[in-house]
């Protein structure tokens, strides 16, 4: 009786014990999350708001620092600061639109961001000129929020040219109707199981063999053309022109299989596809811009190439870190000065 129950104290306690210092890994997690980025996971939902139409945009007027990045909005709820007012008569406006990789995620404060880069450059080349930019890129976003942003601002804004740089959000959208499902409760709860999560999808994560057989379909690139056009579309209307950029991610050509997967496992998961698919999605996908850029005579900007696969430019699979922001910079800075839009 004396054994049993000396046994119960020794699985309760190791219970006990197992669930302590759980919780205190967690607590760990969550005071670093907040730490680098000046929120807890859960208070990020509050920098978001629903619009009449039910998308989920950034509040204006937000301001959220950390130790590893520094995050504003403008009254338009942009990342980045507000516009001059009134427009200067000597003013260029470049509106860009994406989605996280236009934000720039990784970016340590707004005027580190490849948009931002953009106008800074191009404003030491053209002194005579004030460039601004307008960074209308928002995490999830895909290019219907985009449009909906552009027709309701771009009469105030009267921008010069808009940059288009979008891809995977639409893509995924294309395929499954709607973005990635939100986390799970636990998820949302627990810091540490988002960290493991996080970890398992980078290095180690299921494929199930399904995913063999997802790739892009005809009908998917279809789609995805008539999306891009409608945004050009829209601005030709207003008289705003269009340069248009591939999507970089981090890949380096050659590998395939597992050697692949080290690399972009994470969008792997994103799109449920095995690592050759996505790159072959993301072949055709660079493919069908460069596309219709040349059918419509407008100028394109390989970014995919200006990107080196080397990790030190890449927070991620998809976003760049700062050093990868740069390189993108000036691939498009190359862009806009070809085309002569500043002459």
């Amino acid at each position: 009786m004396a054994a049993g129950l000396s046994l119960r104290k020794k699985i309760a306690f190791s219970v006990v014990t197992t669930i302590a210092v759980l919780a205190g890994l967690n607590a760990l997690m969550s005071a670093r999350e907040q730490q680098q980025y000046g929120v807890t996971h859960a208070q990020k939902e509050d920098l978001y708001e629903a619009t009449a139409t039910g998308r989920k945009v950034l509040k204006a007027g937000v301001r959220v620092q950390g130790a590893s990045s520094s995050v504003g909005t403008n009254s338009l709820g942009f990342r980045g600061p507000d516009l001059l007012d009134p427009k200067p008569p000597n003013g260029f406006r470049i509106w860009v639109v994406g989605g996280s990789t236009t934000f720039d995620v990784f970016a340590p404060d707004d005027s580190k961001t490849w948009p931002a880069l953009v106008g800074q450059q191009l404003g030491v080349e053209h002194p005579e000129r004030v460039v601004e930019v307008i960074n209308a890129g928002i995490p999830g976003e895909v290019i219907a929020g985009n449009l909906e942003d552009f027709k309701d601002h771009a009469d105030s804004v009267k921008p010069d040219l808009l940059i288009y740089y979008h891809g995977p959000n639409d893509l995924r959208d294309i395929r499954f109707g709607g973005p990635p499902p939100p986390s799970g409760p636990l998820e949302k709860q627990f810091a540490l199981l988002r960290a493991t999560r996080g970890a398992i999808n980078k290095r180690y994560p299921t494929l199930p063999e399904e995913w063999a057989n997802a790739r892009l379909s005809s009908h998917d690139l279809n789609e995805m053309t008539r999306r891009i056009e409608l945004m050009i579309d829209e601005a030709n209307r207003r008289g705003v022109p269009v340069l248009l950029a591939n999507h970089a991610f981090q890949y380096t050509p050659g590998k395939t299989g597992s050697e692949a997967l080290g690399e972009i496992g994470e969008i792997c998961v994103l799109m449920q596809m095995v690592p050759d698919n996505v790159v072959h999605m993301f072949r055709d996908y660079n493919t069908l811009v460069a596309g219709i850029a040349e059918r419509k005579g407008l100028p394109f900007v390989d970014v995919r190439s200006a990107v080196p696969s080397d990790p030190k430019y890449w927070g991620d699979a998809l976003h760049f870190s700062a050093a990868g922001s740069q390189l993108a910079a000036e691939a498009v800075v190359a862009g806009v000065r070809s085309a002569g839009y500043l002459k």
